[in-house]
């Protein structure tokens, strides 16, 4: 007997069409899983009244999760203000802030909705199963190979995968010393569809610390807080999973450590370029979380005297320091203003001001005495 289910679709986006098929499957909305308290938090004062029903958890009886993990990037989560009173209200929020923009995306079906698919459907097609690595599973369609994660590739998903549209990626190694990514052309603005995968690996016994600084732009969409373009980083034990998607206007303030003695970072631009992104990373101990507490600056210096008198031409400068190590703390051990900007004697008080190649303001001068 063969049993038909009919599939009424309106939005004629790939993704929202893989998101109705995935139901067909079989498949329930990712954060009706019976485990979804560890990882979001409904915000039910916030749901449209007749929507509630959507944000239920299922019974553990009626859902088989294939012993795949909870998974941010699915193609069956909501977003972060789906169903709200208002559009601007979140109805979930993700328990790890940094994976909020994460989370909603309707692009593709992620690595894991594949694979749970598979799991599901296909896992007797193979006769053996490979010794794949960094999360992947033996592919139903080539049993000789494995399906990787994004950011891999190989027979057994042993290489990272090479840069798309550009040179840029690979295996890198830390030291203790930063170690600088960006995205392709940094400061100048990267092209849509380039795509760069690093494996950032420590020694073993230590962790990959890896923090934002410099300009940062990554097309979003603000008003449902989804990230369209991104920096992905995957720094847990299971590649396989989506990790925290970072995009918008300003630079993240997240400084993120590795689980393991491996992170992943992903940039993939598929709808527009822009400014991009920098980076830094070491290695640090394995308590380097305790060692990122100590590494900001201490309170900046009185000012120094103004090293002129008038004109707007003088300059002063104030220090600070960094209790651990030169390049432990971002930003600049020293700030420089202008100062002194009074006109010097011999001049009109009817003045307006002009900038200099001093590197101030000077006053245009109207008339002498």
């Amino acid at each position: 007997m063969v049993i038909v289910q009919a599939v009424l679709i309106h939005d004629f986006q790939l993704g929202v069409i893989a998101h109705e098929v995935a139901h067909a499957l079989g498949f329930w909305h990712e954060q009706s899983r019976p485990d979804r308290d560890r990882y979001v938090t409904v915000r039910w004062e916030n749901i449209d009244r007749e929507s509630k029903g959507q944000f239920l958890k299922e019974l553990p009886a009626d859902v088989d999760n294939g012993g795949v993990p909870y998974d941010y990037g699915s193609i069956m989560h909501y977003r972060s203000k789906a169903f709200g009173r208002y559009d601007d209200l979140f109805t979930l929020n993700t328990n790890i802030a940094d994976y909020q923009k994460t989370i909603g995306q309707r692009d593709q079906l992620s690595f894991n909705d594949i694979r749970l698919m598979n799991v599901i459907y296909c896992s007797n097609v193979c006769p053996r199963q490979l010794p794949c690595q960094r999360g992947g599973y033996t592919d139903p369609r080539r049993c000789d190979r494995c399906r990787c994660p994004d950011g891999f590739t190989g027979q057994l998903c042993e290489q990272v995968m090479p840069g798309y549209g550009a040179d840029c990626g690979g295996r890198l190694w830390m030291g203790s010393g930063w170690t600088r990514i960006s995205s392709p052309g940094y400061p100048a603005e990267f092209r849509e569809g380039q795509e760069c995968s690093w494996l950032l690996v420590a020694p073993r016994g230590q962790r990959v610390q890896l923090r934002f600084y410099g300009e940062f732009e990554m097309y979003c969409k603000v008003r449902h807080s989804l990230c369209m373009d991104y920096i992905e980083i995957r720094n847990s034990t299971d590649f396989a999973n989506t990790g925290m998607r970072y995009c918008c206007y300003g630079t993240p303030k997240s400084t993120v450590i590795s689980a393991t003695e491996d992170m992943l970072v992903l940039f993939r631009s598929f709808y527009r370029g822009g400014k991009g992104f920098q980076a830094q990373a070491r290695a640090v101990p394995a308590y380097g979380a305790l060692l990122e507490e100590r590494s900001e600056w201490s309170a900046w210096s009185a000012w120094s005297g103004c090293s002129a008198t008038c004109g707007a031409c003088g300059t002063r400068t104030r220090t600070r320091t960094c209790p651990l190590a030169p390049g432990d703390c971002l930003g600049n051990a020293t700030e420089n203003e202008v100062c002194n900007d009074t006109p010097c004697s011999g001049y009109c008080t009817s003045r307006r001001l002009v900038e200099t190649r001093c590197g101030g303001l000077l006053d245009l001068i109207e008339g002498l005495k």
